[in-house]
């Protein structure tokens, strides 16, 4: 049996056709964490991400190199399961220090839904334990 993390947060974005992003819907009070715009985009266009989606919030301007980028963003990975990806998110914590959160996605069919399920400093499990953890969230209903 897999433990899962106790924390979780759990988002609803629903795709807004003529902005191409997915609002948020539904969160938790106080969770800030993911952002209230999300866009999915074909990783063409970044070539470093291990993944065939990307999934990142609005960019920023960078206070230190002034180039803009992503605070949210993550390469989305298929699992067994039809429609429902995992991800990685990296931030900076207190003290600058990186932290590491896993998020599960999934989108309904005609995938006008994107639902997260957000692990927070949960690095996620070791790779050869990832079906198994994707397995018992889905067998819970958590996603």
């Amino acid at each position: 049996m897999i433990v899962l993390p106790t924390i979780t947060r759990r988002t609803v974005h629903d795709l807004n056709h003529e902005k191409r992003r997915y609002q948020l819907r539904i969160c938790p009070p106080g969770f800030t964490a993911v952002p209230q715009d999300l866009t999915v985009e074909d990783r063409r266009f970044n070539r470093d991400i291990n993944a065939d989606l990307l999934l990142s919030g609005p960019k920023t301007k960078d206070q230190d190199s002034g180039k803009r980028k992503a605070n949210f963003f993550t390469g989305l990975q298929p699992t067994r399961y039809a429609d429902v990806y995992t991800g990685s998110i990296r931030s900076k914590g207190k003290g600058g220090k990186m932290s590491h959160s896993y998020l599960l996605a999934r989108f309904t069919p005609d995938a006008n839904t994107l639902t997260i399920l957000y692990f927070p400093g949960f690095g996620g499990p070791y790779p050869n334990q990832r079906d198994k953890f994707v397995t018992e969230v889905i067998v819970r209903g958590l996603l």
